[in-house]
């Protein structure tokens, strides 16, 4: 494959604009020196996998790498893939503008592929969407070069790399690039144990992550070399910056995105789960025994889960209303001493407010011996879910990330599960304590939501019309009817 020179890609990103950091501003691109180092190592190596730190720009400077491979090499295909749905197209959108800016004609434009004039392609594809089973994920296509953006965030991981993988052509590029997570996952095994080219991006790399170095004093400095490992005393002031003001002190998840060393990365491999405690909401009434915290819209998209317990004082049942639309929770009950058929008759109660596109209901244990027969005494449709540990990992991982980068939350309980949710590796095996019942709820729901991320979009249906209401609808059918017999 044809490969572009370093003194070529400088070259055509300097006729390119990209947004700057810290104005916000669009701006001339102009590479950092850690961004150069980058591009000379992805033109010597072609299997490589990058761990770094947050907001280096590495993901925007390996679309463009790609994008370049694709325009020197007629036909070739390129699988750009990600976590999620809207990062996965971000990530084409970003090539898209690269093209537009470079002066590129595409034959081929939508939200999901690109394709050039010479017949190169670009698919974005979204890994997340069939956790728990071997992921499927580009095995219908075959690929010259794989592009893995943000690989510690995938569910099911090692499924996922290996049904990517063997998409692949023999020989194919293969760049793999994430910030870390505390999981000995598909990310992790290939950076302890492949022949990958591996390259750890420090934050002291990063020429914006720097502060007046009078910040610290010369003793704090000190320290912080001790500690963690610092070089540079700009550096150390703007993570001790990082620390005080923005991370309220915890270390560990500071060290995780902003490392200094290698092994700060993986700081996070135990302790606690879920960084931030999610705000505590206040309900806005009750419906039976559930909280409600945001009313139910006309035309609106709600998924249920559920996960239950013995229902003896111990652990929580929990019913957790989930609003796909506005990625939020509508409302969640709680008990730890209702039966099955007092469960049952709360899931029928909220479906008649909230009418759930489905009610998931964790399969495993007490919940399909009992709950799920209640519910179908009743007539109420349920779809179970089987939950394995490689599936329970990446439901929590989902709500993790839905409390820390989308403010998911709700009442005080839900908070307390957070707060109290711990993680631990014992060697290559991931364990944690007891999930909280309404943590693994909200989790059934988070793994099913990209399914309707297309039913979402559609126009709600018509309301009814009252009784003895005018119903133009009806009557301007009932005219179009006449007319056409008139015609005939």
């Amino acid at each position: 494959m044809n490969k572009p020179t370093l003194q070529g890609l400088l070259q055509a990103s300097s006729i390119i604009k990209v947004l700057d950091q810290r104005t916000g501003e669009l701006r001339d691109w102009k590479l950092y020196s850690h961004q150069r180092t980058v591009l000379e190592d992805l033109i010597k190596h072609d299997r490589t996998i990058w761990l770094k730190a947050r907001q280096l720009g590495i993901s925007t400077l390996m679309t463009y790498y790609v994008l370049m491979l694709g325009i020197m090499n007629e036909n070739i295909r390129v699988a750009v893939v990600a976590d999620n749905f809207n990062n996965s197209i971000g990530l084409l959108e970003k090539i898209k503008d690269f093209c537009k800016q470079l002066g590129i004609n595409l034959l081929v434009d939508n939200q999901k592929r690109l394709v050039l004039s010479n017949g190169s392609s670009f698919d974005a594809i979204t890994v997340n969407s069939a956790v728990g089973q071997d992921n499927t994920a580009g095995r219908s296509k075959t690929f010259h070069i794989l592009l893995l953006s943000e690989a510690a965030y995938y569910n099911n991981s090692h499924a996922v790399f290996a049904s990517l993988t063997s998409s692949a052509i023999p020989g194919a590029i293969i760049i793999v690039e994430s910030t870390a997570t505390p999981a000995k996952n598909m990310f992790r095994s290939l950076w302890d144990n492949s022949n990958y080219y591996k390259r750890f991006i420090s934050m002291e790399e990063h020429d914006n992550y720097v502060l007046d170095e009078n910040y610290i004093t010369e003793s704090e400095f000190i320290s912080l070399q001790e500690r963690f490992g610092f070089q540079s005393r700009p550096h150390a002031a703007f993570w001790s910056n990082k620390l005080q003001n923005e991370f309220g002190g915890e270390i560990n998840r500071l060290l995780r995105e902003y490392p200094v060393l290698e092994a700060h990365s993986w700081s996070s491999a135990s302790g606690r789960f879920i960084d931030i405690d999610p705000k505590i909401l206040q309900p806005i009434k009750t419906v039976s025994k559930t909280k409600v915290f945001r009313e139910s819209q006309f035309g609106g998209h709600y998924i249920f889960g559920v996960d239950v317990s013995a229902g003896v004082g111990r652990d929580y049942s929990s019913i957790v209303v989930y609003d796909l639309k506005n990625k939020n929770i509508a409302a969640i009950y709680h008990s730890n001493t209702d039966k099955m058929d007092a469960i049952a008759q709360e899931i029928k109660i909220l479906q008649n407010v909230y009418k759930p596109h489905a009610t998931y209901i964790e399969k495993n244990g007490i919940g399909g011996f009992w709950l799920i027969p209640e519910c179908q005494k009743l007539g109420i449709p349920v779809i179970d879910i089987v939950t394995t540990e490689s599936s329970k990992y990446s439901g929590l991982l989902l709500v993790k990330q839905a409390i820390e980068r989308d403010g998911l939350c709700c009442d005080d309980q839900f908070s307390s599960e957070a707060a109290s949710l711990t993680y631990e590796l014992n060697g290559d095996k991931e364990k944690f304590n007891h999930a909280g019942d309404s943590l693994m709820a909200t989790s059934f729901c988070l793994l099913k939501a990209d399914e309707y991320k297309y039913i979402i979009n559609q126009p709600p249906p018509r309301p009814q019309v009252p009784e003895g209401h005018w119903d133009m609808a009806r009557s301007l059918r009932i005219g179009e009817k006449q007319r056409r017999r008139d015609n005939r």
